[in-house]
């Protein structure tokens, strides 16, 4: 997968606070929403409509698992 995906032309990129909960983060222009993984959920949204983060919560959850191997790729290793 890659550290990063284009995903409706969002970037979306592994994040995570601590090493214990894998979330990722989803970028375009200024805006910025961050999503955890493990169950899919917001985190927190600056910038983007709801509109938005709908699509963009769709797509993490239709490559969650792809996802979620990124993120232990690029924490893990």
């Amino acid at each position: 997968m890659g550290r990063y995906t284009e995903m409706l032309h969002y970037a979306i990129a592994p994040f995570s606070m601590t090493l214990d909960t894998s979330q990722t983060s989803s970028e375009r222009d200024q805006a910025e929403a961050k999503f955890w993984l493990t169950p899919v959920r917001l985190h927190s949204n600056k910038g983007f409509s709801r509109k938005e983060i709908n699509r963009i919560q769709k797509q993490v959850e239709e490559n969650q698992e792809q996802l979620l191997e990124g993120w232990h790729d690029f924490f893990n290793g």
